[in-house]
C-alpha cells in the first residue's frame, strides 16, 4: 500500500543531512526571515504617508468653477467681480474688444462670463442694466453709466444710467 503525501529524497531530508548542511539551512532561514521582518517594518512607516496622499484635498466650490478659467490662462478677476458687483437678479451685455491679447480669449472669457453670471441673463446693449467689457471702449458705446468698476488691463464693468 503506497503512502500518501509529498516524498522527498533521502538525501534532503534533516536525518540525512550533515551538520554543516543543517547550520546552512537555519543561516538561510535566518536572512529570509530577517528580509522579511525589514520589509514588513518598511512597508509599515509608509502606511501614514500614503494615508495622507491619498486625503482629497479641499478645494473650495468657486476654486473649482474657475478651473476652467485658471486651465486655460484667463484672468479669473473679471468672473469673480462681476459676480460680485451685478445683481442676481439684473441683465448684462458683453462688449469685446482689441485690448484683449487674442480672439480665443475673448471667446472664452465671454463664454466663461455666460456661465460664471447665471443666474444673471445676457441680453443685448439697448436692454442691459450691465455692460461688461473685455478688451472694449466703453465710452465709444455713448451710453451714460452710474457707475464705473475697472478689474484690471482692458476689463470693466458698468452699471447703465436709466
Amino acid at each position: 500500500m503506497a503512502r500518501s503525501g509529498i516524498h522527498f529524497p533521502v538525501a534532503m531530508t534533516e536525518g540525512a543531512a550533515t551538520l554543516n548542511e543543517r547550520a546552512g539551512r537555519k543561516w538561510i532561514r535566518a536572512v529570509v526571515v530577517a528580509a522579511f521582518v525589514v520589509s514588513a517594518i518598511a512597508a509599515l512607516s509608509r502606511i501614514p504617508q500614503l494615508l495622507r496622499a491619498a486625503e482629497p484635498e479641499r478645494i473650495s466650490a468657486s476654486t473649482r468653477a474657475l478651473a476652467p478659467a485658471r486651465f486655460y490662462g484667463l484672468d479669473t478677476r473679471l468672473l469673480e467681480r462681476a459676480a460680485r458687483e451685478i445683481p442676481r437678479d439684473a441683465t448684462y451685455a458683453v462688449v469685446t474688444g482689441d485690448g484683449v491679447r487674442s480672439r480665443f480669449v475673448r471667446i472664452a472669457e465671454s463664454t466663461l462670463l455666460d456661465y460664471w453670471l447665471l443666474p444673471r441673463r445676457r441680453t443685448g446693449l439697448g436692454s442691459s442694466d450691465w455692460i461688461v467689457s473685455i478688451g472694449g471702449d466703453l465710452q465709444s458705446l455713448g451710453l451714460r453709466y452710474t457707475r464705473l468698476v475697472r478689474v484690471g488691463r482692458g476689463m470693466e464693468l458698468a452699471k447703465r444710467a436709466r
